[in-house]
C-alpha cells in the first residue's frame, strides 16, 4: 500500500478512491485493526474509502462499533461499502453512521403498492432483499403535518417542467412504475402524468436534496408537456437544444409530411450533410469578431444535431459523453493530425505549424482492485441519487 501510495501521489485525491476488499475467510474482529491501517494510509491519498464485502454487510451492534472504528480512521474522507443488505431498514441504519452502501441490482426490487401482489411474488420484506422506495421513504422527512415532498420534475437537459407534491405511496408506486406519478392536493388521491391525456413521463432518476425533504424527478416528457394549458412546462417557453432535438426527432419520425424541410433535405442526402458539417466548420475556424463566432457556432451545432438525429442519438448522450470525459485522469496530448494541419497552412498561405513531440505527462493507474477511478462531485453533501437508465447498483453519495 506504501508503494502504491506513492504511485498515485500527484493524482488529485478527490478522484481517487480506494477500494479494499475484505478476507471472506477471516471474522470482521479479527481484521480490524489491519483493516483500520490500510483505511488511515489510504485517506492520504484517496478522496474516499470503499470497503468491498465479500457476502454480507455488518449487522450486529459489535460490527457497527468495527465499523466506526474505520470511519474515524479515515480521516473524514467519506466511507462507502459495498454487499448485501439484510433490507431497506438495514440500509437506513448504516446511513446514520454516516456510511454510503452500492449495492447490485439483483438485490434491490421496486414493489408496487398500489397493485395486489401477484402470486409468487418476492415480498417488499423478503431478506436480502431491498426494496428502493421503502428505502427513499426512510430516508425523506418532512415537517408537514400531511407528509408532503415538494418535487421539481425536470427533462433530460435539466429544463423544470413543473412543481408537484410527492408523498411516501406517491414515491414507490412511481419507482414500481418508472412513470411520473405524484400526490394530487386537490383531489387527495394518487396523479400518474398523462394517464388521461397520454402526456406521460418516464422516470430516468430520482434525487433527494441535501436536506432530504424535497424530490427531483428527471424524466422525458412525451405529448404536448407536463402544463394542463398544454404547454410543454409551467413556465411558458421551449428553447435550446432540447427544443431543437424534439424538432429534429419530429423531421425524422414524420418526413414525408415536411418534405420541402431543409433538415428533411439533409437527413435524406447524407453527402449534402457532411459536406455541409465541413463548410461551416471551415467558417467557424475563419471568423474572428464574436457576432460571426456565435453564428458559426449555431450553424455547426445544428448540422451536427442533424447527424446525431438522423442516428437516433439523443443530445443527453452528448452531455453524457462529455460527463464521462470530465472523469478522466490522463489525457491524450490532443495534437492536431498532420493533414488538417497542412491544410490550414496551405489556406492561410503561411508555414505549417510544428509537430508537437513532447511527450505526454500522464500517470496510469492500476492494482489488484485498490483504487478505482470516480468522481462523486463536489460538495460535502451526502444525498441520495436512483438512476434507473443504469440500475445496475444504487449508490448514496
Amino acid at each position: 500500500m506504501l508503494i502504491f501510495s506513492a504511485a498515485v501521489s500527484g493524482l488529485p485525491a478527490g478522484r481517487l478512491v480506494a477500494k479494499i476488499t475484505l478476507d471472506a475467510a477471516a471474522s470482521l474482529s479479527f481484521q480490524c485493526t489491519a483493516i483500520a491501517n490500510r483505511i488511515k494510509t489510504a485517506a492520504t491519498f484517496a478522496g474516499e474509502i470503499v470497503i468491498a464485502f465479500s457476502n454480507r454487510l455488518p449487522t450486529s451492534e459489535h460490527e457497527y462499533r468495527v465499523l466506526q472504528h474505520w470511519i474515524a480512521s479515515a480521516s473524514n474522507r467519506p466511507v462507502t461499502l459495498i454487499g448485501r443488505a439484510r433490507d431497506a431498514s438495514h440500509v437506513f441504519q448504516l446511513y446514520q453512521l454516516d456510511l454510503a452502501v452500492q449495492m447490485q441490482s439483483e438485490v434491490i426490487t421496486c414493489v408496487d403498492p398500489s397493485a395486489p401482489a401477484p402470486a409468487g411474488a418476492v415480498s417488499p420484506h423478503a431478506p436480502w432483499k431491498v426494496d428502493m422506495g421503502e428505502l427513499i421513504t426512510l430516508l425523506l422527512r418532512s415537517d408537514q403535518p400531511n407528509k408532503m415532498y415538494p418535487t421539481v420534475v425536470v427533462d433530460e437537459q435539466g429544463v423544470a417542467l413543473g412543481l408537484v407534491y410527492s408523498n411516501d405511496f406517491s414515491v414507490r408506486v412511481a419507482l414500481a412504475k418508472r412513470r411520473g406519478v405524484y400526490w394530487s392536493r386537490s383531489r387527495n388521491s394518487l396523479w400518474e402524468k398523462g394517464l388521461t391525456s397520454q402526456a406521460v413521463q418516464y422516470l430516468i432518476r430520482l434525487e433527494l436534496d441535501c436536506d432530504r425533504d424535497a424530490l427531483r424527478f428527471t424524466v422525458r416528457q412525451v405529448g404536448t408537456g407536463f402544463c394542463h394549458l398544454n404547454r410543454r412546462t409551467c413556465w411558458d417557453g421551449d428553447a435550446g437544444m432540447g427544443a431543437l432535438f424534439r424538432v429534429l426527432e419530429e423531421r425524422v419520425q414524420h418526413a414525408d409530411k415536411e418534405p420541402n424541410s431543409y433538415t428533411v433535405k439533409l437527413l435524406r442526402n447524407s453527402t449534402m450533410l457532411h459536406a455541409k458539417i465541413l463548410e461551416e466548420a471551415k467558417e467557424l475556424v475563419d471568423a474572428s469578431d464574436p457576432a460571426h463566432i456565435t453564428a458559426e457556432v449555431a450553424d455547426v451545432v445544428y448540422f451536427a444535431a442533424v447527424k446525431l438525429a438522423s442516428k437516433g442519438i439523443p443530445w443527453h448522450a452528448v452531455e453524457a459523453e462529455l460527463d464521462r470525459r470530465s472523469l478522466r485522469v490522463t489525457r491524450r496530448k490532443g495534437d492536431a493530425k498532420p493533414a488538417f494541419l497542412q491544410a490550414l497552412a496551405a489556406a492561410s498561405s503561411g508555414p505549417a505549424a510544428p509537430l508537437s513531440t513532447a511527450a505526454t505527462n500522464t500517470r496510469s493507474v492500476s492494482g489488484d482492485n485498490v483504487v478505482t477511478v470516480l468522481d462523486y462531485g463536489a460538495g460535502n453533501v451526502r444525498s441520495l441519487r436512483y438512476d434507473i437508465r443504469a440500475c445496475s447498483m444504487m449508490t448514496m453519495v
